[in-house]
């Protein structure tokens, strides 16, 4: 089976392979400082940069055969008391 077709649900979470369409989202994530405070990079300033990282992630994937499960949280879905 390709991981491409593979997609595992819940009530709460969804795991998918990377779409094009994502990228303004994920914007809105990777754009954030309090988001990526710890994180291994900066926080991004243009979109351009999601859009290279779902590209080589997808040819990543391709190439390798591989597939990896990651996730960050936008901060409209932190629970803070």
């Amino acid at each position: 089976m390709r991981f491409g077709l593979i997609e595992l649900t819940s009530e709460r979470l969804r795991f998918r392979k990377l779409k094009s369409d994502d990228a303004e989202s994920l914007f809105d994530i990777y754009s954030d400082s309090e988001v990526t405070k710890y994180w291994s990079s900066l926080p991004f300033t243009s979109i351009n940069q999601v859009r290279g990282l779902i590209s080589n992630t997808k040819k990543w994937h391709e190439e390798s055969k591989r597939a990896e499960i990651g996730y960050i949280l936008g901060r409209s879905y932190w629970k803070e008391d």
